[in-house]
């Protein structure tokens, strides 16, 4: 639906699968769910609000030659699948707790730290894909998730200065299957689940 400023989609509590596509979001009334929620724009920042759950797939596209830089869904709670297909410096979800499916983030080359994203009530995930094209600076994974307490699968890809897990330490050591843990192209290289649970803090920086 192509929105103007004064458009409002209004309907019931729950509502089926969704594709915004235009320049201006559509403000919603009376709407707390999606089935699915593609968002399709040439906006550079991104916020829909009073939304709290998208119980199948939540993605935000650009169109051409436009960098989306921030995405925000202050109000949501839950979400099945959220896959940053491109690379976001911003993404605020203050309220989120879970995640049914899959969050997959995707970091940008040139990004410092992670302290631009926003997921500070995240409690659950059951596979969380952190990944970039290949970062040379971030160093660190504090204070980016830090409700944090059940993951079913982590993946950890291309931060080639990345040396430290230890804030993922206490979710390893509940895992069973070598296939729920994977950390490949980091500092270390390769640090299997084995090694996740063998060292005292998860940290492998040299010399520690």
């Amino acid at each position: 639906a192509y929105a103007n400023d004064n458009f409002v989609l209004k309907g019931k509590e729950e509502m089926g699968s969704y594709t915004f596509t235009g320049n201006q979001l559509p403000k919603t009334e009376g709407i707390s769910t999606f089935a699915a929620l593609i968002v399709i724009t040439s906006l550079n920042n991104v916020e829909i609000t009073g939304i709290k759950q998208v119980t199948g797939e939540l993605d935000f596209q650009s169109t051409a030659n436009v960098t989306l830089t921030s995405v925000s869904m202050p109000d949501l709670e839950t979400v099945g699948k959220f896959t940053f297909k491109k690379t976001y410096t911003n993404s605020a979800f203050p309220k989120l707790t879970k995640v049914t499916e899959q969050l997959q983030i995707n970091i940008n080359t040139t990004t410092p730290d992670l302290s631009g994203l926003d997921f500070k009530n995240l409690k659950s995930v059951n596979y969380l894909y952190l990944t970039t094209p290949t970062n040379n600076i971030i160093t660190s994974l504090d204070g980016c998730f830090p409700a944090l307490e059940t993951v079913n699968r982590i993946q950890i890809s291309y931060f080639k200065k990345l040396y430290d897990f230890s804030p993922f330490k206490e979710i390893a050591d509940k895992m069973t299957e070598s296939s729920q843990w994977t950390v490949r192209m980091c500092g270390p290289g390769t640090i299997s689940l084995k090694d996740m649970q063998e060292s005292e803090t998860g940290d492998f920086t040299p010399g520690n």
